[in-house]
């Protein structure tokens, strides 16, 4: 019961900010209360006269409306909400101009629970001048001539409703909102905006709660169980609820329990407050992977880095020292904001059918502990990432892996210049990232190995994709030996002193490569193709010396291209690497032929990267000076 715990926790921490509009995407709502969208807005005065009727402009037809625990959650039943409610619930008369019989029949009985529900309220103690007005005007049952005579409802000619909508939304749907003049108070004349009305219903449902009383797990409070717990908590799975048991034959309980109730009891008002704060904050901070919502926050309302929002990927370095200044100052920010003992808490929500939505992550840390395995992974996920500027300009800043990037580079293809994974394979494996990130656990083996398979085939994507996933596997591999402390520790930068067999091979690619590159470039026509590196780099992977020896032979026309201090300086390099090579594969003093032609480990990319970018470096320093 802990993320119930601490989501009502959440709301009463930030209470304040219920029904108000705090320039987010979605309001925090009161209890008893949902968001709506209203199509219609009737004027009427304090003896509830009719004094006009107009369309709800779109930027503002989202409400709170006043619930019940049994509306919030209704399907085919009939369920009214109390006062603001769709014209087949709100107008007494609209059976008169339903198109059959059966609807006209439901419409009637819809009316008629909309009306006692309305009436109970206004004759208790929580009465209030403005549901009263509503109540007098719809029992007049004249709302649908009304809206007739306004020019907002259209019939056919046979005085029945027309084949019409009111933005978009069917007539019977249609919400109704109401304003109330006259009344001599000072408060707003909008019904929806008035906060003495919502607190009248407040107080009303609370004492009026049915349901059998019992202890509360969450609060330790005795109070009415609640029974119908809110659905709408992820906007895109809209039906799915967190809690529900509707199955009365056993096979919910599986012979655990007999009844709900046993498993656990939430009361209704916690259940309210929980699942606002839930929705609340799905729809501001929650961030989706292939349909998998997670969130992150602090219960008491502080900014906070949020993983699942890929805070360490925005900032951005030209260099590595550079990159881990910047990130340093960005996590000491929140580190003054932030107490040592404050909570953090993540959760991920999916809908596993259209009414069950499912937990499949949920995870409480402290701060202190939050922010160092936070930043840990920032500091060693990181690399450069080749990217555009909006003039064109090629750049590769310094960054921290996106999650998201990760799924779609190591296990998606290509089309239409965009690499994308498909859903399934990105909410669980983003689950599994976020995981690590938050827990300061090792990335995962097999992500980085299929980030490597995908960067030894370059072909198959076009110059810049093909970079960035040599990048995002290069920044894995590292990752993942660095976690395991497997000897040599890797980065960015060339080491000269690494005699790791496959990481010297990856260097002796990079050179193959330069060369046919730069003899491409300074040619008349500047040609511009893929190298032989690149079309071999698979079977480079597999069969690293008899590789070698083909592209070693296909640079003899590009060798002669070159001047003869740039062509000196790679066929030295090539030697010195592959006398290196050679000394890495000497075994009791024998060179071991086998161990030559045996496959790469994945670190040769890393060697190939740091190479190729040590030449990009010396040209750039070359052309300053």
């Amino acid at each position: 019961m802990s993320w119930i715990s601490m989501l009502y926790q959440t709301y009463e921490n930030n209470a304040g900010k219920a029904g108000e509009n705090g320039g987010g995407k979605a309001l925090l709502s009161r209890v008893a209360h949902m968001l709506a969208n209203a199509q219609i807005e009737i004027t009427i005065d304090k003896d509830g006269g009719f004094v006009s009727a107009a369309e709800v402009p779109k930027e503002n037809r989202q409400i709170f409306i006043p619930i019940t625990e049994k509306s919030s959650g209704r399907t085919t039943g009939i369920a009214p909400h109390p006062i603001f409610d769709n014209l087949s619930y709100a107008a007494g008369d609209y059976e008169k101009y339903a198109e059959t019989e059966k609807s006209a029949e439901k419409a009637h009985n819809r009316f008629q629970a909309y009306r006692e529900g309305l009436n109970a309220w206004c004759e208790s103690e929580y009465s209030h001048p403005k549901a009263r007005a509503v109540l007098k005007y719809t029992d007049k049952c004249g709302t649908i001539y009304d809206l007739v005579q306004s020019g907002l409802v259209k019939l056919d000619e046979n005085g029945k409703f027309a084949k019409a909508k009111i933005q978009g939304t069917p007539y019977e749907k249609c919400i109704v909102r109401y304003r109330v003049v006259g009344t001599g108070e000072d408060t707003t004349s909008a019904a929806w905006e008035d906060k003495t009305l919502s607190d009248s219903f407040i107080g009303y449902y609370l004492s009026e709660q049915p349901g059998e009383r019992n202890i509360c797990f969450v609060s330790g409070r005795e109070a009415a169980a609640c029974i119908n717990h809110p659905k709408g908590i992820i906007s895109s799975s809209y039906g799915a609820k967190l809690i529900s048991a509707n199955d009365a034959i056993g096979f919910t309980y599986r012979g655990r329990f007999i009844t709900s109730d046993e498993a656990c009891t939430v009361s209704y008002e916690v259940s309210q407050k929980a699942h606002s704060a839930l929705t609340w904050l799905a729809a501001n901070q929650g961030v989706s992977f292939g349909g998998r919502t997670f969130v992150c926050w602090n219960p008491v309302g502080k900014d906070i880095p949020n993983p699942a929002m890929d805070f360490g990927a925005e900032i951005m370095g030209d260099t590595a020292e550079h990159f881990q200044k910047k990130l340093y100052k960005a996590f000491m920010g929140y580190e003054e904001m932030l107490d040592d003992n404050d909570d953090i808490v993540i959760i991920a929500l999916d809908a596993a059918t259209t009414g069950r939505l499912s937990i499949t992550l949920y995870n409480e840390l402290k701060s202190s502990d939050f922010i160092r395995n936070y930043r840990s992974w920032c500091e060693s996920l990181k690399w450069r990432i080749p990217e555009f500027t909006p003039e064109g300009k090629y750049t590769e800043p310094v960054h921290t892996l996106k999650t998201r990037r990760i799924i779609d580079y190591a296990f998606g293809d290509e089309q239409n210049g965009m690499i994308k994974a498909a859903d399934k394979v990105m909410k669980e494996h983003s689950q599994r990232i976020i995981g690590c990130m938050i827990n300061n656990q090792k990335f995962p083996r097999d992500i980085a190995h299929a980030l490597a398979v995908k960067a030894s085939n370059p072909l198959a994507y076009s110059s810049i994709n093909a970079n960035r996933v040599l990048a995002y596997a290069c920044a894995a591999i590292a990752k993942c030996h660095n976690d395991n402390q497997e000897g040599v520790k890797y980065d960015m930068e060339l080491d000269n002193n690494n005699s790791n067999r496959s990481y010297l091979f990856g260097r002796l690619l990079a050179v193959a490569e330069k060369v046919e590159q730069t003899a491409m470039y300074v040619t008349e026509n500047r040609e511009s193709r893929e190298t032989n590196a690149m079309r071999l780099r698979s079977a480079f992977v597999n069969h690293p010396m008899h590789t070698w020896g083909i592209l070693e032979e296909a640079l003899s026309p590009y060798y002669a291209k070159l001047s003869p201090r740039t062509r000196e300086f790679y066929r030295q390099l090539a030697k010195e690497l592959l006398y290196e090579i050679g000394s890495a594969c000497t075994v009791a003093g024998r060179l071991d032929e086998g161990l030559l032609n045996k496959r790469l480990e994945d670190v040769y990319l890393i060697g190939y990267s740091s190479q190729f970018h040590d030449f990009r470096s010396n040209i750039e320093k070359q052309e300053e000076n």
